[in-house]
């Protein structure tokens, strides 16, 4: 029967002899998220067949990730050896984060088996030269800020960072949490989580590389290749800094993604994750929610700020079928908007995404969530009056700020 132990970072070259080559393409599959998210995923590992297998502890039960082989591994054996651990243990066989080209093989051999998608990883899922070029109209926004970066800093250079820079990033971390004003517990246990995973780059197999601007650090990211991906651990810069986030993502993936396909950049999308999980649990509930977006269509000079109408087609993507999303702009006629209304106030409509026209004036009883998506564009009154579109009976209501990554937030903003 297999045996588990408990993984820690005198493991990191084990892991790496396994992940160097593993062709998943997520995240979850590399030495550096097992290290930095250990004391959250309790993971312990084994070794059979000539794969690895590791599990986590997730919600207060243990799941297990596909096995990952190494050089002559059994796939086939590793799952046979789950299966039997399952079996002498009465633990469930639960296959956590499974790679989209396994869940096939995974229906074939578990006819009973069942596919929960409660996550659409593809969201951070990069091919490396787009990252490297930012070119189109699609990357019009990040290109822009670059431009506005290397105009204010135009020193401002990217380097390669080894064990040797030690010095220099501590520095950095210095500066960068004279800027960190959070003061979430995940926000402060994901710094400190960063800060220990960068003490690795001594060992090698870390990549790290930074933006140095009158001889100190103003970002700096650190990432490892998994086949061919190069997965993003850790992506820092200096609020203080505009535009040096960007500059600091293209760089990095020119630098390092030439023998890659993919850029996995780990990016916050589990806040958003975990936000979607929750309306869905509001809808299973009976429940409505609102998801407020500050523009009706895709703008070029705006290309990062969300739009009704695209992220009502995605979130349709990412919530279950059985939840009804309908979306609601001041463009549409007046009948148009009383029909999405009308719907919504008789729960034919369990999500509305919607511009700020629903700030006043609109009483449904029955929703309980509202999340405003690049919430920095909105001013206090505004997120007051959308606020208040919830809450409006003796159930507990809740609001969901998001802002954009690395957005300068005033000290108002930030309280």
């Amino acid at each position: 029967m297999l045996s588990f132990t408990p993984l820690t970072i005198e493991h990191h070259a084990l892991l790496r002899r396994y992940y160097d080559g593993c062709d998943y393409h997520l995240c979850e599959y590399s030495t550096g998220t097992k290290l930095m998210w250990s004391l959250y995923l309790r993971p312990s590992f084994a070794q059979e067949a000539g794969c690895l297998i590791v599990r986590n502890r997730v919600d207060g039960e243990w799941v297990f990730d596909f096995p990952v082989p190494g050089p002559s591994g059994d796939v086939d054996a590793a799952l046979t050896a789950i299966e039997e651990y399952c079996t002498e243990t009465g633990t469930p066989p639960v296959i956590s984060v499974v790679p989209e080209e396994k869940a096939p093989e995974l229906l074939l051999r578990w006819p009973r088996f069942r596919l929960t998608n409660e996550r659409n990883w593809k969201d951070y899922l990069y091919r490396a030269e787009d990252m490297a070029a930012f070119a189109g109209r699609k990357y019009s926004g990040q290109r822009n800020h670059i431009n506005k970066f290397r105009k204010e800093y135009p020193n401002a250079r990217f380097v390669v960072l080894t064990g040797e820079d030690m010095p220099l990033i501590e520095d950095f971390w210095g500066d960068y949490e004279q800027e960190f004003q959070k003061t979430s517990f995940n926000a402060k246990r994901e710094l400190t989580y960063a800060k220990a995973l960068a003490r690795l780059l001594p060992e090698g197999w870390l990549l790290g590389g930074g933006l140095l601007s009158e001889g100190r650090l103003v970002a700096m990211s650190l990432a490892e290749k998994c086949g061919d991906t190069l997965i993003i651990h850790v992506e820092k810069a200096l609020y203080s800094h505009q535009g040096a986030y960007p500059t600091l993502v293209q760089a990095f993936a020119a630098h390092f993604g030439g023998d890659c396909t993919y850029i996995n950049r780990e990016d916050d999308a589990n806040y958003r994750e975990n936000a979607y999980k929750f309306i869905a649990g509001q809808v299973k509930e009976g429940r409505q929610a609102y998801v407020i977006c500050p523009m009706v269509e895709e703008s070029e000079a705006l290309d990062d700020v969300a739009n009704v109408v695209e992220y009502s087609e995605d979130l349709s993507q990412k919530l279950d079928s059985s939840i009804h999303v309908a979306y609601l702009h001041g463009k549409m006629t007046g009948d148009e908007k009383n029909r999405i209304l009308t719907d919504f106030y008789e729960k034919k409509v369990d999500v509305l995404v919607s511009t700020t026209v629903i700030e006043v004036g609109i009483n449904n009883p029955n929703a309980t969530v509202m999340m405003v998506e690049n919430a920095e564009r909105f001013g206090l009154a505004a997120l007051h009056q959308l606020r208040g579109r919830v809450g409006r009976s003796n159930r507990t209501a809740y609001a969901f700020l998001m802002y954009r990554r690395n957005t300068m937030l005033k000290e108002t903003a930030e309280k």
